[in-house]
């Protein structure tokens, strides 16, 4: 699944400073997606996209984020092993433009994101609703 949304930004600062003023249109997306694979395995894949946005001395540059998770379901259904990667293409990055009379800078940050998680859930109450005869 997914969704997208598209938008007008006014920025109006022009009571502090008379050019302080943008207009931007802009947008952003987000896709999920689930893969249920045999022997009780799935994975689900995540992308986020922000296009550029207004601020109010300029603009904050697009931004992207993933990530990639593995889950197996063991002990009857009772249990979930949990692995994910979140930036997997080591593309997430975040910046910026303030266009100022007075200042101009233009900056870009990337950090070192890639994470990984690693977990375990255990449900005492049951096994996972709607699961009981899909072991494949």
């Amino acid at each position: 699944n997914g969704d997208f949304s598209v938008f007008r930004m006014v920025v109006n600062a022009q009571n502090v400073d008379d050019q302080a003023l943008n207009d931007v249109i802009s947008w952003n997306t987000r896709l999920n997606a689930i893969f249920n694979l045999p022997k009780s395995f799935r994975i689900q894949t995540m992308i986020f996209y922000r296009a550029p946005v207004a601020t109010a001395q300029g603009t904050r540059k697009d931004m992207i984020m993933n990530s990639i998770g593995l889950s197996k379901v063991v002990l009857k259904n009772r249990g979930t092993f949990n692995l994910r990667i979140s930036d997997v293409g080591k593309n997430m990055r975040f910046g910026g433009t303030v266009n100022t009379p007075n200042l101009y800078n233009d900056f870009t940050f990337r950090g070192n994101t890639r994470t990984y998680m690693a977990g375990f859930s255990y449900r005492f109450g049951g096994e996972i609703k709607g699961r009981k005869n899909r072991n494949r």
